[in-house]
């Protein structure tokens, strides 16, 4: 919510987050502690969450923007994509705030 607040009417984001496809819903666990668990589990030790197929609608439902699901590869090459660490075919999530083009 606080992400769509402060688009502008016609702004957009990228959101990069710890992302499963074969998971239907987020697998979390905030009191989870122990380092190697946390990276056994969600793939790093800072994360307690991996979102799953159901994040899109997740974000849609938390703003008044359209959500699409896209990879660097979409709309970067591949010398880009190596500048910022990314990897090719990883899952970004582009979120366009309602009010401007789409």
């Amino acid at each position: 919510r606080e992400l769509c607040r402060v688009l502008k009417p016609g702004g957009w984001g990228l959101i990069q987050v710890p992302h499963a496809r074969a998971l239907a819903t987020a697998d979390e666990d905030l009191s989870l502690a122990n380092p190697q668990e946390r990276r056994q589990r969600f793939g790093s030790t800072l994360h307690c969450r991996l979102y799953g197929r159901d994040y899109p609608q997740f974000l849609q439902d938390q703003g008044d923007w359209h959500v699409q699901v896209i990879q660097p590869a979409d709309f970067l090459t591949s010398e880009e994509i190596a500048r910022h660490a990314l990897l090719p075919h990883e899952t970004l999530f582009r979120v366009d705030k309602q009010g401007g083009a789409v």
